[in-house]
């Protein structure tokens, strides 16, 4: 399910070509597979790559802009798969 841990060396956070290479060491379409962060701007990049995305909402997250378009989830029990 899980598959690995990426920091800043593959790229920055908010950019979508960080995301189509972590798609491509996995060896698998973008839309396969699932990002999940408690930060907007992370999700939008992830989707701009065309993976899907879950917003993780925690009780100590900065306040969300209700029209963004990311699922939001508030642990891994409520992740639903395309």
């Amino acid at each position: 399910l899980l598959g690995g841990h990426y920091d800043t060396t593959t790229g920055p956070k908010r950019e979508a070509a960080s995301y189509t290479a972590i798609a491509a060491e996995f060896n698998l379409p973008p839309g396969e597979i699932v990002f999940v962060s408690d930060i907007v701007a992370e999700l939008d990049a992830a989707q701009a790559a065309g993976m899907q995305t879950r917003l993780c909402m925690r009780p100590d997250n900065a306040e969300v802009d209700p029209a963004q378009s990311h699922c939001a989830i508030a642990n891994f029990t409520q992740m639903e798969f395309a």
